[in-house]
């Protein structure tokens, strides 16, 4: 076929669909959450637990001790780095260290979505010699996960319209509304127009304004909530699974789930009962996606078996508040 709908009934999606996606909304490669680099002393590091995303796929870090490359030489330049390989079924992502007496660029294929290419970005810089590092310099670019859609708004809001968008007899009509201007005011008559003033103004103390926040900005921005839960299946049917209950906010949701007889997909439920159905046709499936919350909402994962038989589903949600 030569043009093919993914988001449709009984399509599959993949992960490197959503990556496509994903980046388009982003726009960036970084860490969103933790992912700290600190010096134990010698060589070696310690990387925090977190979150980031590269060309728009998720990945997670849990906190772990690297032990950075030493010297043959003396001191010189070193780095610990996220490195992604597409085309590495086996690994591909991992965290590396490298020294050289300059460091190389980093590798950052921006068009690896579509050719299975590399891309890194740098956690932390530092000088290592013979026996040590030292200097240890955090350098991971931040991701604003907000920026994409405001570059959005900016771009919409810089639009310029032409004269394509009405007919002359639109714009005639319109017109015909407009106050004639031998009645309207303007500099040379506005010293003999009449003006009432209010005789006063109410004012609304701080107490009685409503809806405000209790700090700002908002002390509750970076809430986790997780759960993990196991389905029984036997058909191929959509099944509810773990879910948590968020207050309002804006948020990032991530799903997944994983079948050892099979193949699944995952999807959410949110505050409208609607289905947001995701990637499939993997044992092991992920779903990220971006949700406003008005009140408190809770948040249920799907999951549907893409085979008919008596197994067991592992599945888990997360929701992280940037908003």
């Amino acid at each position: 076929m030569g043009i093919n709908v993914k988001q449709y009934e009984g399509h599959e999606v993949y992960p490197r669909d959503d990556a496509v996606l994903y980046d388009s909304i982003i726009n960036q490669s970084g860490i969103i959450k933790g992912c700290e680099v600190t010096h134990l002393g010698a060589n070696l590091l310690s990387v925090a637990s977190g979150y980031g995303v590269i060309k728009g796929r998720l990945f997670e870090i849990t906190e772990q001790t690297i032990y950075a490359r030493l010297s043959e030489n003396g001191t010189i330049q070193g780095r610990i780095k996220i490195r992604m390989e597409l085309s590495n079924a086996d690994l591909p992502i991992q965290i590396i260290t490298e020294f050289a007496d300059k460091l190389p660029d980093l590798e950052q294929d921006e068009e690896c979505n579509y050719n299975g290419g590399n891309y890194e970005i740098e956690l932390a810089q530092y000088s290592i010699n013979e026996i040590a590092l030292s200097g240890l310099e955090a350098t991971a670019p931040q991701v604003d996960v907000l920026r994409g859609l405001k570059d959005l708004t900016s771009a919409f809001n810089s639009h310029a319209h032409d004269d394509r968008y009405f007919t002359e007899a639109e714009v005639t009509n319109l017109l015909k509304s407009k106050q004639d201007a031998a009645t309207a005011i303007n500099t040379s008559n506005i010293g003999q127009q009449s003006v009432k003033y209010a005789s006063s103004a109410g004012g609304v103390t701080w107490g009685d304004v409503t809806g405000k926040p209790s700090a700002f900005p908002p002390a509750n921005t970076g809430d986790y909530y997780a759960k993990s839960q196991n389905v029984s299946v036997a058909t191929a049917t959509w099944y509810t699974s773990a879910n948590v209950t968020v207050p309002p906010g804006i948020y990032i949701v991530w799903v997944s789930a994983y079948a050892v007889g099979g193949s699944v997909r995952v999807g959410i439920s949110g505050a409208s009962g609607q289905w947001s159905q995701s990637s499939g046709g993997h044992e092991l499936t992920q779903f990220m996606y971006y949700t406003k919350v008005e009140s408190n909402t809770n948040l249920v994962s799907v999951v549907y078996p893409n085979y008919v038989m008596s197994d067991t589903i592992y599945s888990r949600i997360e929701a992280l508040r940037i908003a």
